[in-house]
């Protein structure tokens, strides 16, 4: 899995200010609203590519496209909402952006017991160990937003360590969910550090 995202030279502080009071009504209702029902569409292709896979031994094109687009959506939508790029996320699965760029490569092949595993016990293997970090760096998150926002208040500047931390714990999430949907054979590290992808 990669995940890169840009890291502006210079921020707007007047979006800063225009997501900050009224970003809640025009970018996370609309988004969060429509991600609810793709989210529906989300576990059909995770039980179907359960099931393929135990059946056919590979792993869908159509649900990997489904699967990597959705999650782009959402770093997207992540990225406007903790102010580490400036725009309004773009609106829908097939959309890219010019700061985010995501990207899961297909696997060549599956391992149909791996992936009996994941399916039967994923959430007591994977998610419990994961939760409290995940907990912990989404905790870290929100205080570092502050700092972090009065910089690109004052300064147009978002500094680089508080937003590599950002982007490392949004990589972390992902990653975790990349293994969980069967697109990996590696068990995710407990952080969100690139070097080790």
């Amino acid at each position: 899995m990669e995940l890169k995202v840009v890291h502006q030279p210079t921020y707007s502080r007047n979006q800063l200010l225009l997501r900050s009071i009224f970003g809640f009504f025009y970018i996370v209702i609309p988004h969060v609203f429509v991600l609810l029902f793709v989210e529906i569409a989300l576990l059909y292709h995770y039980l179907y590519v359960t099931f393929f896979i135990l059946i056919k031994g590979y792993y869908p094109e159509k649900s990997h496209s489904f699967i990597e687009n959705f999650f782009h959506w959402g770093a997207r939508l992540h990225n406007r909402v903790y102010h580490l790029n400036d725009g309004y996320p773009s609106f829908g699965l097939h959309q890219r952006d010019e700061y985010v760029f995501l990207n899961f490569p297909l696997p060549e092949k599956v391992d149909r017991k791996l992936t009996l595993l994941r399916f039967l016990f994923g959430p007591v293997f994977i998610f419990i160990p994961h939760l409290f970090v995940i907990i912990l760096r989404v905790l870290a998150c929100q205080i570092l937003a502050v700092p972090a926002y009065v910089s690109v208040l004052f300064k147009e500047k978002y500094p680089k360590s508080l937003f590599e931390f950002q982007i490392d714990t949004l990589r972390y999430i992902i990653r975790v969910y990349v293994y969980f949907f069967h697109l990996s054979p590696d068990y995710p590290p407990f952080h969100g550090k690139e070097e080790m992808e």
